[in-house]
């Protein structure tokens, strides 16, 4: 196999848009992370999130946190993510880097 094959077949295994949609109505679930990173997050922490999808933990986590870096190799969910982030007028997106498409080599 090619590495262009492999990563053809390595893209099918995201998750399609809509589902995130769904995922970040789960209010349960929502609230369930929030309090989760609100606990573990220190304030003046730095944080980087791999696998960073819509943005919304890292968001979470910059309510404490110094600086957020969020990574995530689906380029559909980057493109996604700095759409909300240059939505974003409060004093956290200072917090938030751009998310970065991240390629792990072999």
């Amino acid at each position: 196999m090619t590495a262009q094959e492999d990563d053809d077949n390595y893209l099918g295994q995201f998750i399609p848009l809509q589902y995130h949609l769904a995922m970040l109505k789960d209010k349960n679930r929502m609230q369930s992370f929030k309090a989760a990173i609100d606990h573990v997050v220190a304030p003046g922490s730095k944080v980087l999130e791999l696998g960073g999808g819509t943005g919304i933990l890292s968001w979470f986590a910059a309510a404490k946190a110094d600086k957020v870096w969020r990574a995530e190799f689906n380029p559909d969910l980057v493109n996604v993510s700095r759409q909300i982030l240059e939505k974003i007028t409060t004093d956290i997106k200072s917090k938030l880097c751009m998310p970065m498409r991240l390629i792990i080599c072999p």
